[in-house]
Parts: structure tokens; sequence; C-alpha cells
């Protein structure tokens, strides 16, 4: 007994004396705040995870006092968790109190999180709310508020007063890195009138093409197709399958596009560019009433028909996507799959064939640059089909490194894929033969008054100012008609950034540091010489080149890359964060586009 109290006495002086001689070691760890996050990482092998890595390192330099963890859910076997549940180990974490203070996720999962009340609002980081002496969000009367359950009260940049109805147009920011993020991405991240995450821009959709090949074809690489119309005749002025391709395993010669992304997703961006959308929100009033989001908008915070507050009411989602936008996009994309065409046999231009019982006996050549000498109809065997060369991986990276391989050789002259700048990372050809350029604008539209189909206009309608169903040949003045479509549209994908609900305040307070310096610019900075050290150049976005300083890489970059980024996001759209929308799209929208191109095809 006397060993052990001469024991624990030995070991209390030593610590008396390690802590005398290095008083700061104990002070450091109780200063430091830990964090847990989703997205954090120390070292990888992938360029972007190594330059994720090195965001994170460079915050934690920045910012000694806060220590990160990486979030390591439980997983649990598919008899307990289905599959298509992506984010449930993250849901488990979350209701059994052990979720990290960090979650990133895409808006799916973002939509699905909120609804669960696990996330905390981060309105009294960004806006200038009424608050005592230490910070503290208060009441008129100084009595303290529950940010995550109670109405602040937020200044009005109009009045210069605190209220509680207060629209987020006009409550005074007192951050400049959210004044600074794109009007869609603020709006993508209030719920019921409140901020509850961070957008971080990950992906957008464009289409990259060969610039020799356009050479050769007789186009200008530097006036690549602006609407569909051009798209598809440029296509086809692509589209060889006698020419031999070297290196190609099966030879199928030389095809005009082809889609690096999923089709469902290529259907949606033709979707927003004919002026619809895929899903509508909707919520029921206490009275009933059913209340509809405006377009690009939130649901309002009351019922517009009987006044009743709209808050606590959980929305609900309603497909969009069957109506006549959806027809007109639905055309296009059949049409890239299944055209009829042939090469002029005087000029070589590409004339499309009609078929049918209605296919006349002499065609001519009518093309935008056609000879206008007419030639009998030929034979089938002469006849392409469609202008898209069909990917069959169903896992993106596998499509995305088949694509790059057909774009390689010249198997694929253009193609549309959601990440330009990593897809150009990987490909041995010369920059300057490589180009990229925002999706095409679709086609103008109006709807027949008698049987509600859509008029696709034409050049001569549009002439006229008269259209004309081809279904019943009703005319439609388009002066007093609604034209609608015609929109340059594409999908941007995103990653949320928020603050667990559960987190105590110094813990949010150092969350709130790590997403204000993730909106910072210095993040693209760290970001872009990550890349740069590890060799993979052109997968740093031009933008990002200026703000490293490094003016003489940027001004190698083509004009064309640096272009694309800008009007990509300027006519970017989020795609549907719906429950369930990511499984719905990858294994029920593949079988109904089939079905309805198939049904489509049939009744042209």
């Amino acid at each position: 007994m006397k060993r052990s109290v001469k024991a624990k006495l030995i070991g209390f002086l030593a610590t008396v004396s390690f802590l005398s001689v290095f008083p700061h070691a104990h002070a450091n760890s109780a200063r430091r705040i830990s964090i847990q996050s989703t997205d954090y990482v120390e070292e990888g092998e992938e360029p972007l995870v190594r330059a994720r890595a090195a965001f994170y390192r460079d915050f934690l330099i920045h910012n000694p006092d806060i220590e990160l963890a990486p979030f390591r859910p439980v997983h649990l076997p598919s008899a307990v968790v289905p599959q298509r549940k992506a984010g449930s180990p993250l849901l488990f974490a979350l209701l059994g109190g052990a979720g990290p203070n960090h979650i990133v996720s895409n808006l799916e999962n973002f939509q699905v999180i909120f609804e669960q009340n696990f996330l905390y609002p981060l309105d009294e980081y960004i806006f200038d709310v009424l608050r005592d002496r230490s910070g503290r969000p208060v009441d008129p009367d100084g009595r303290p508020l529950d940010a995550a359950k109670s109405e602040l009260f937020y200044r009005d940049h109009l009045t210069g007063k605190y209220s509680v109805a207060v629209p987020i147009a006009r409550r005074v920011p007192i951050c400049s890195e959210w004044e600074r993020l794109p009007a869609l991405f603020r709006a993508a991240s209030i719920r019921d009138g409140r901020v509850y995450g961070i957008p971080v821009l990950d992906s957008f959709t464009c289409i990259v093409y060969r610039r020799d090949l356009l050479v050769e074809a007789g186009l200008d690489p530097d006036l690549p197709p602006t609407d569909w119309d051009a798209f598809i005749y440029c296509a086809q002025k692509l589209t060889d399958p006698g020419t031999p391709i070297r290196g190609a395993t099966v030879q199928k010669g030389q095809c005009g596009f082809a889609c690096g992304v999923v089709p469902a997703s290529e259907w949606l961006n033709y979707l927003h560019q004919a002026d619809g959308e895929a899903v509508h929100k909707v919520k029921f009033c206490p009275q009933g009433h059913r209340v509809d989001a405006k377009k690009d908008a939130e649901l309002p915070q009351k019922c517009p028909r009987c006044g009743k507050s709209l808050l606590r009411i959980r929305q609900s989602w309603v497909p969009a996507f069957d109506s006549d936008a959806g027809l007109v996009a639905l055309r296009y994309y059949q049409l890239l799959r299944s055209l009829s065409w042939i090469r002029c046999p005087q000029c070589g231009e590409p004339v499309n064939v009609p078929l049918g019982t209605k296919k006349p006996a002499i065609l001519a050549c009518t093309g935008p640059k056609g000879c206008r000498h007419p030639f009998p109809y030929p034979s089938s065997s002469r006849i392409y089909r469609g202008v898209v060369r069909e990917l069959k991986p169903d896992k993106a990276a596998d499509r995305r490194n088949l694509l790059a391989r057909l774009f390689e050789r010249g198997e694929v002259a253009m193609a549309i894929v959601d990440n330009p700048y990593l897809f150009i990372a990987d490909l041995s050809l010369p920059a300057e033969s490589v180009g990229m350029m925002p999706l095409p604008v679709g086609w103008q539209w109006v709807e027949c008054p008698h049987c509600r189909e859509p008029i696709i206009l034409t050049g001569e309608m549009k002439k006229s100012g008269r259209a004309v169903c081809p279904r019943d040949s009703a005319y439609v003045n388009l002066a007093r008609a609604e034209i609608r479509g015609g929109l340059s549209a594409n999908l941007l994908g995103v990653e949320m950034w928020s603050m667990n609900s559960s987190t105590f305040k110094a813990a949010r307070d150092a969350v709130w540091r790590l997403m204000r310096y993730e909106m910072s610019e210095r993040r693209k900075v760290v970001r872009a010489q990550s890349l740069l050290d590890g060799g993979y150049i052109r997968a740093v976005p031009p933008s990002h080149l200026l703000l490293a300083d490094y003016q003489h890489l940027h001004r190698a970059v083509p004009r064309s890359w640096a272009l694309v980024e800008q009007e990509s996001l300027s006519s970017g759209r989020l795609a549907p964060w719906a429950p369930e929308w990511s499984s719905f799209v990858a294994t029920e929208m593949p079988g109904l586009l089939g079905e309805a191109s198939r049904s489509e095809e049939s009744n042209l």
C-alpha cells in the first residue's frame, strides 16, 4: 500500500515538473477545438484529393487553435440499409448523436438532413442581427435567443431597423464571401427563409471538341455551333463511318458526338434549354391549399390564399418533366440518335432523308452550304442513322475513361462532359487541338391552341411571324403567342457545406471559420498550386491561375477554355434535390427515355 502511495506521489511530481518546464503543452491542448468533418482528408493519391488535403493543411496552418478529424461512419450491412441510400450511415450517426460537426453532401442529401432538423442555420454568421455586447443574438428586450429555434431580428438595409419580418434580399450581410456567391447558389441554400448551407461549385457541363477535326471538315473551330440546328449540322459534317481510325479496336469510323454523362443527365440539360423543369416544389397549407414555387424561386412563407404560415410545413415534390418543354427536349434527344441523312453526291453536304410512306422520289441539297442540285432517293445502305456514339459503361469513371480514349483517337469529335478540366487533364493531345464551348441554345417553340402540342419554330416561321402546327395545320400568330425555349442552360454540380445543429458554440464558430475559409479566394490559390505541383496544369480552371499569380500560364490557356467557365456559370442550373432523385435518374429514367424515344420516333 505504501508503494502505491509513493508511486502516485512520484507520478504527480513528475507531471508538475514537466508542466513547469513546458507550460505551453497543456495550454495549447486545452485551447484547441476539435471538429469532425465528412470532407477532411490528410493525404491522397488522386490529384483532386491531394488538392483537397492541401487546402485543409493550409487552413490548419492559419488556424492553429483548431484540430480537424475525419468522420468515419459505421458501415451497416445492405440487409439493414439499402445500397441506394447513399447518405444512410451519416443519417444513422446524426440520429445517434454521433454525427460530425462539419457536413459536406450533395443537394439531395442536404435536403434530407435538413428535413430531419439536423442542420444549424447560419444567419447569425452571415447577416447583421440584433446582438448583445458579447455577440449573442437577442430580442429587443435583451433576452438571448436560440438561433436554431427562434426567429432572429435582422437589420433592414432600407430602414436600418431590426425586425423579424425582413426578406432575405433586404437583410444586411456581414460576410463579404456570401455576397460574392452567385444568386443561384444563395437561393439553393435557403430553406424556410433561413440559410442552412454554403454551396461550393464541384463541376459544370459543357462540350469539348477536336479543333483539328473541325478544320478537316471545313468548319471554323473558333465559331462552334450556338443552337441545336447548327449543332446537328456540325455533328453530321463530323460523322463518317468509313473513316479508318488508327488504334481502334473495332473500326466504326468517326462519329460527330458522344455523351460523357448518363443519358438522363444529358436530357435534363436539353429540358432546361427548352424552358422546362424536372420537378416542382409544393406545400399544402393547414387549410389544404396547394402552394407552388415559382420558377427558380423558393416557396413563399405564407399561403397566398388564406395567409397561413408555411414555415413549419414540409415541402413536397411533384414531377414536372411531363410537359411541352419535356417533349421538345425529347425530340432533340431522339433526333441526335435516329435522324436519317445522307451526303449529297455532288458536294458532300449532309441532307436529311424523310422515312416512311411520305418519302419523295427526288431529294434536293438544301442545307446551309448545299449546292441545291436534285438527286434520286438513295438506297438504304447509303442512309446514316443519327450522329451519336453510344457509350455502354454505367460507372462514371469507366465512361469518362472510355470517352477519353475515343476522343484521343478521333473516333469522337465532340463530347458533352460534366468536368471538362479534369477530362482534358488526362488527354495526351496538345492544348491547341482541344476546344470548349457551352451547350447550344435550344429550340424556340409555342403551344398550339387546338391540340396543345408544342410547335417548334423554324426560320421561315420567325420571318413570317406565323407558326403552323404540323399535326392539325392550325396557325399561331407569334406576335400574340408566348414564345418559350431558346435558352442557354447547363447543369451545375455543387457540394453543400453545412453545420450540425447539435454542435456546441465553440465548435460552431470553428466550423464557420472553416466554411468561410472555403469561400475565400485562398482556397482556389491553394488548390491551383497543389494541382500544378502534381503536374496537372490542365485540371486548373483558368480563373484560378490568375488568382494564384500564374499569368504566364494563363496566357498559354486557349481562349475557349477561359470563356466557357464564365458562360456556364452565368447560365447554369442546379440538378433537382428531390428525395431519391439520383436513384430515379440512374435506374428509372433511362428506360423512360428509351420508351419515349421509340414512341416519338414512331409518330414522326
